[in-house]
């Protein structure tokens, strides 16, 4: 017990209280006591700062050398939740704050998957690749059930198969031609009764990248791209390119066999200008691979 205030006022702890929850949408309660270390009676209000709290009482008298215990609840939701909550003590008729009390709730999650997402991260075309996760029980795990999969929703193959060594899982995304964004998600079923849902994401490319892949040019200015193949591979003989007429594309230093540095210069900007948003494209060709990179002229974009 601390003292809050000089004179008549009602004392109460000063250290934060910590309180966990074991179950969704469970309220988990405890008290905190206010005592009246005067000669006189204390009229007192309680104010939680969040609806989800309650006070039992929130208002009341207490007599010189009585000490009450009041009672809260906070509500918490979802795993893994954490809220700070307050409790004003006024006092008074004029209601004057003289104290506050500090509270920790917390939801504790019972499982995790590690990682939390399976990240493909970016696979050229025509790839195969894996990513091991498993579940972590962080409290008791339910005897005799085991951990499995309930569905695989993903816009692109993706099949996930236990791993023996580790009695976790192994996610493989079966070779696909198709570029763009891996999107998904993946349905599991732990200790029987709980569902969780593990995030698939990634991206489909050429085998060879372009860094960056929009590049902002001025009239005259030369920039920069780097080519790199995916795999740390060789890139090969630059067999062609196509650029659009106007634009310079000249080959930069070789910095090892898998990154190429090319510079790129507009000399003419009205094959721009001829084209939506002022963009164009080049394209390489790198002994049957290829990529490609949109070109942004800035110079009409800054002038309007």
């Amino acid at each position: 017990m601390s003292a809050t205030a000089g004179g008549e006022s009602l004392d109460t702890i000063d250290l934060p209280i910590v309180i966990k929850a074991k179950n969704p949408g469970e309220v988990v309660e405890s008290t905190f006591p206010i005592a009246n270390r005067g000669t006189k009676p204390i009229a007192f209000e309680l104010r939680p700062s969040c609806g989800c709290t309650e006070v039992r009482p929130m208002s009341g008298t207490l007599e010189p050398g009585s000490t009450l215990d009041v009672h809260f609840g906070v509500k918490l939701n979802v795993e893994g939740e954490e809220k700070n909550v307050t409790i004003a003590i006024l006092e008074g008729k004029e209601r004057k704050q003289t104290s506050t009390i500090q509270i920790h709730a917390q939801l504790p999650e019972s499982h995790k998957v590690a990682p939390d997402r399976i990240d493909f991260g970016m696979i050229g075309k025509g790839k195969a690749k894996t990513v091991a996760f498993h579940v972590e029980h962080l409290g008791h795990q339910a005897e005799g059930t085991v951990d499995r999969i309930v569905a695989v929703n993903c816009n692109r193959t993706v099949a996930v198969e236990r791993d023996a060594q580790t009695e976790g899982f192994i996610a493989r995304i079966e070779p696909d031609d198709r570029e763009g964004m891996i999107q998904g998600e993946i349905q599991l079923l732990v200790d029987g009764t709980k569902e969780l849902k593990v995030p698939i994401c990634g991206e489909i490319t050429d085998p060879i990248i372009a860094a960056p892949r929009m590049l902002d040019l001025r009239t005259g200015q030369v920039a920069h791209i780097m080519l790199k193949r995916l795999d740390g591979g060789p890139l090969g003989h630059l067999t062609s390119l196509e650029a659009p007429k106007g634009v310079e594309v000249m080959n930069g230093e070789r910095e090892t066999g898998s990154i190429q540095r090319i510079d790129v210069r507009i000399f003419d900007a009205s094959e721009f200008r001829n084209q939506k948003n002022n963009r164009v494209r080049i394209q390489f060709n790198f002994s049957g691979d290829q990529c490609s990179v949109e070109c942004r002229l800035i110079d009409s974009i800054e002038s309007r």
